[in-house]
């Protein structure tokens, strides 16, 4: 099924950064979200990159799901993930992991073991 207008196919995705950095990735690919065909607009990013992103006093993180409020049929979606980069094959899994997730919901999911800050600075 093609989504129109976006240039999107039921497997293909956008990458709109040109993959100059391993950590963080901007795309857009589809989905279903809340009974409806979407777009998935997604910052995606290792929490690697996360941890280095955010106040020195964080000191862990999870692998997460956040989705903001819904625009329309283009949902924003940051998702931090335990990977060491991200490349097409991290890529494809994060897409299914998201397209299988049967209960997704607006705002931020956490899931699986931390990250610590201090693991990472070594």
């Amino acid at each position: 099924m093609g989504y129109p207008d976006s240039g999107l196919t039921d497997d293909s995705y956008t990458r709109l950064d040109q993959g100059e950095n391993d950590q963080l990735a901007r795309l857009r690919f589809t989905g279903h979200f809340e009974g409806r065909d979407v777009i998935w607009c997604c910052r995606f990013c290792t929490l690697r990159q996360m941890l280095s992103e955010v106040a020195s006093n964080v000191n862990r993180m999870q692998n997460f799901i956040e989705i903001a409020e819904v625009e329309g049929d283009e949902i924003p979606i940051l998702i931090g993930l335990g990977v060491p980069t991200i490349n097409h094959q991290t890529i494809k899994k994060m897409i299914l992991m998201v397209r299988q997730y049967k209960r997704l919901r607006k705002g931020r999911h956490e899931f699986g073991s931390f990250l610590y800050r201090n693991a990472i600075e070594k």
